[in-house]
């Protein structure tokens, strides 16, 4: 790779696009052989940062945890949305939690 900046901009548009190592290889100028090289020692990388990375979904959470210094986007935010009861109680599942609808923002 010529930077490390590269690199994950590499391995994410790999598992993003799915391409073949082939195309890979070529978008960035490599080898086949050494595209698949970077592939498996980058992949198990992102994987292990990916696992200690818990997102908060609740902002009052989030707030107790970052610094006053610090600023955040919430990306997504879940909606109480009103369900038509009398078709619903049907299929009703006997949960006592509340009905949600998630509205992703980009």
């Amino acid at each position: 790779m010529p930077t490390a900046a590269d690199k994950p901009f590499f391995i994410l548009y790999y598992l993003k696009n799915n391409p073949t190592q082939q195309a890979l290889a070529s978008i960035f100028g490599l080898s086949q052989d050494r595209a698949n090289k970077w592939i498996s020692l980058l992949v198990p990388i992102l994987s292990k940062a990916l696992k200690s990375f818990k997102p908060q979904t609740n902002p009052h959470r989030l707030d107790s945890q970052l610094s006053e210094n610090q600023e955040y986007i919430i990306n997504a935010t879940q909606r109480p949305i009103q369900r038509d009861s009398y078709v619903q109680q049907e299929y009703y599942s006997g949960k006592k939690n509340a009905h949600y609808k998630k509205s992703i923002t980009h």
